[in-house]
């Protein structure tokens, strides 16, 4: 059973995204195919150089496996929202898209923003940035370039069923800036959170369970993106070089009701939890590490009550600690 009300939770801090600069290996290899037309794999993916200002609001168009397909970026209120593919008469696929869904401003750092549902990706870029590369799962790369709709820059792409989009790197003044690895959930909505400059390929991917006796299937997803919290299609994700959060960041039920299962982001120099409780018992939780940030989940129960709690480094120093349960305490950043 998911424990989110909403159909996907994020933190506030992931529109503050920036370009980070990791000291981490080498950045990702180009693959086996560039330019407009793709002709490895199956189906053949094909991409039309459109005129550099959008006609009727068409950013992006192309062909699978001959059949043409077709993002068009709506203005109308009555579009507002909407992400909208599917077949239509002669068309494989053919999108209308609500011009708000990336319409604010690209945040200081950031080179584009990009948003995947499905099989299509739609991106906003800055005046810069004179093309956008997307690698498949197949490693076949595509190359776009952007076209101008109602005063801003668009990038589009549909792409074959069984292919997902690996990777997406921005160029400009002729060279690469930075490039973005997405987390894509059991439901395939992408979701790019953080762009890496060049020769950096940021954090090993990794998934791992938070603490099955308490919340049985609930994962950590770390990788290039940051991390990824939650149950595989109801999750909360940080990008990587966020300003560091802590605290409870979901519970099921919410307080103050019993028994309710916590999970909670801490500083990645604690260790470990200790609770201790009415009936002079006490137990140690062990932190669940991701990329600069940890993770700790545990049960409030009626009985026995928590009357106290801290947070400890390696070397058994307490940090950080209070009365009650910890998700009655608000801790700070």
């Amino acid at each position: 059973m998911a424990r989110f009300t909403a159909r996907q939770l994020h933190v506030v801090e992931a529109a503050a995204v920036v370009v980070i600069a990791l000291g981490v290996a080498v950045g990702p290899g180009l693959a086996r195919a560039v330019g407009h037309v793709v002709t490895g794999g199956a189906p053949k993916l094909g991409v039309t150089r459109l005129a550099p200002t959008a006609r009727e609001g068409i950013v992006a168009s192309g062909t699978i496996a001959g059949k043409p397909w077709q993002i068009e970026v709506m203005r109308a209120s009555s579009f507002a929202g909407t992400w909208q593919c599917a077949p239509a008469a002669r068309f494989a696929t053919y999108c209308q898209i609500g011009i708000n869904r990336l319409w604010g401003k690209i945040p200081d750092g950031q080179p584009a923003m990009i948003s995947a549902a499905g099989q299509t990706l739609l991106g906003r870029v800055r005046a810069d940035v004179r093309r956008i590369r997307v690698r498949l799962s197949d490693n076949v790369i595509i190359d776009l370039h952007p076209v101008v709709a109602y005063g801003r820059h668009w990038v589009g792409l549909v792409f074959p069923t069984g292919a997902s989009v690996s990777m997406v790197t921005a160029y400009a003044h002729g060279e690469a800036i930075a490039h973005n690895t997405p987390y894509i959930p059991v439901d395939g909505n992408y979701e790019f959170l953080s762009w890496l400059p060049p020769g950096v390929d940021g954090p090993a991917i990794e998934t791992k369970p938070i603490n099955p006796q308490i919340v049985p299937g609930d994962e950590l997803s770390v990788g290039p993106w940051g991390n990824c919290v939650g149950w595989p299609d109801r999750f909360i994700c940080w990008p990587l070089g966020v300003p560091y959060m802590s605290g409870s960041i979901y519970a099921f039920p919410h307080a103050p009701l019993t028994p309710r299962s916590v999970v909670m982001a801490v500083r990645p120099n604690i260790a470990y939890m200790q609770l201790r409780f009415s009936n002079g018992a006490s137990r140690r939780i062990h932190v669940v590490y991701g990329a600069g940030v940890g993770f700790v989940a545990y049960k409030v129960r009626s009985k026995p009550l928590i009357v106290s709690w801290g947070l400890y480094s390696a070397s058994g120093r307490k940090l950080f600690g209070g009365a009650g349960p910890p998700d009655s305490t608000v801790m700070g950043t």
